[in-house]
Formats: C-alpha cells, sequence, structure tokens
C-alpha cells in the first residue's frame, strides 16, 4: 500500500502539534522520516490520509493514539557505556559525592545507558562508604520505558561492556537474551516524562544525563532546559548532553568542564 501525501499545509500544522505536545522541533528534513514512521499508524487506525490523522490527534491531545504517534516519531539509538569518557567523568562526580548518590538519565531510551549509570554506581558503593543511591531513569516513549524495565537484551548488545562487568551484573543463558540482575535494578526508578511538562523531581542531582535529546530542540527550548536542569544539580554536578550538543546559550551557574559536559557551580 503506498504511503499517504502530506501536504505542506498539514506538515506544518503537524510541526506544530509535535512542538507544542513535546518541544521537539521538526523540519522540512524530516518530512520524509514523518511519512515512513506515522504511515503505519495511519493505516491503523484506518484514517484516509495525515489530515485525518492528525485531525484525529488534536481532537484529544490525550488520547492513547497521540501517545503512539509520539512513541513512532521519537528516534531512540542508544548502548552500553556509549562515549566511555563520559562515565569516566561520572566516576569522578561520584568521588565527591558524601552520604548519598542521585543520577537521572533524561531520555533513558530502551535502558542501556541507566543500566551502565547503575554499574559505575555500582563500583563506586563497593569502594566507599555510600550505601543511599538512586538513579532515576525517564523517557517519552512508553514503548523503549517497557523495553527497559524488561532489562532483556541480545549478548551482542554487551560488546562494549567491560568482561569485569558482565558476570556480576548480568545474567546469560545459550540461546536466549542477557538479562540484567537485580543488584543493578534495584538502583533504578523507570518513569514516563515529557521533558516539555512539569517535573515531579526536586533534585539535587549529582549528574543528569540529557544525551542526544537537545538535537530535537530550538535553541530556546535548550537553554530554558539547560536553566532547569542547572537548578536540579548540586554545586560540582554535571550535566551530560550527547557529543554533537553544545549550548549556545546557558546559565551562569553552569561551566563548560569538557565537550559535552556542564559542571554547576
Amino acid at each position: 500500500m503506498p504511503s499517504p501525501l502530506l501536504s505542506d499545509a498539514t506538515f506544518r500544522r503537524l510541526c506544530q502539534f509535535v512542538h507544542q505536545a513535546t518541544g521537539i522541533s521538526l523540519n522540512e528534513g524530516k518530512r520524509s522520516l514523518v511519512i515512513s514512521r506515522l504511515t503505519p499508524r495511519i493505516q491503523a487506525t484506518r484514517c484516509p490520509d495525515f489530515e485525518s490523522y492528525l485531525d484525529r490527534l488534536e481532537r484529544d491531545p490525550s488520547a492513547p493514539e497521540v501517545t503512539a504517534a509520539l512513541n513512532a516519531l521519537t528516534t531512540n539509538k542508544t548502548s552500553f557505556f556509549r562515549h566511555p569518557e563520559q562515565f569516566e567523568y561520572l566516576r569522578s562526580v561520584l568521588a565527591a559525592s558524601e552520604s548519598r548518590i542521585r543520577v537521572w538519565s533524561a531520555g533513558c531510551s530502551t535502558g542501556e545507558e541507566p543500566y551502565s549509570i547503575a554499574m559505575v554506581v555500582r563500583q563506586h558503593l563497593s569502594a566507599h562508604n555510600v550505601t543511599d543511591a538512586r538513579i532515576l531513569a525517564t523517557d517519552l516513549s512508553t514503548e523503549v520505558l517497557e523495553i527497559a524495565k524488561r532489562g532483556e537484551y541480545p549478548e551482542s548488545s554487551l560488546d562494549d561492556v567491560p568482561a569485569a562487568l558482565r558476570r556480576p551484573y548480568f545474567d546469560a543463558a545459550p540461546g536466549r537474551p542477557v538479562t540484567v540482575k537485580p543488584s543493578l535494578r534495584s538502583l533504578i526508578s523507570f518513569g514516563y516524562l515529557n521533558l516539555n511538562s512539569t517535573w515531579p523531581m526536586r533534585g539535587p542531582f549529582d549528574a543528569i544525563f540529557c544525551r542526544n535529546v537537545m538535537i530535537y530542540f530550538t535553541e530556546a527550548t535548550r537553554a530554558e532546559l539547560a536553566s532547569r536542569f542547572a537548578r536540579l544539580l548540586r554545586p560540582g554536578g554535571a550535566l551530560i548532553l550527547g557529543l554533537t550538543e553544545s549550548l549556545t546559550t546557558r546559565p551562569e551557574t553552569l561551566r563548560h568542564a569538557m565537550p559535552s559536559i556542564f559542571e554547576r557551580i
């Protein structure tokens, strides 16, 4: 079945709807992605075209189909210990923690990031007299959150996990996915969160990972998010972005520590 046509006017309306709902900024370069990602949803809902489908979304922004559409549009590429130098920086941040550790993975995708954080935290707990540690992992996509909560991954996904960490933190059986052990799961609370909405957490956090998320926002939205993140960091805490991301405008309370990492002063 051919993909339905997406007119310029409907595409502009759709971009506005997504931006208002999530803060994500779509542009003309994303038109083909939008068509390929939403065409299955249009067919599943038996809408005749993009305009009718968008009418349906706009009639009830809280409907389950809105969540399904946003799930489809959200790109979720991640891996264990992606950009290992950032996790080395996390170790240095945790070394300054005293009685408690709090880390937030904002945009946790399918869970590899928060589980990587949990391994670093577990190592820190083993080496220091710290027992109070929690990791918050949130995402806009309910689909990837379900995968993250299951904690099951193909064995090949552990290629970037240091060998010394595989047996302590993963259960493996021939012909079956590897499974995250309870010692890691117990550190993490997974939950749905739209970064464009009200945040229930109060902090302070030792570190906030928000990697490869800012690229979907306008400069104004990035600046606003940076200010909100900064208010939730303890002094010396770190905001860690994706390697291709930067903050052209940032609050005075954040200083540039190293590429893609900003420290709360």
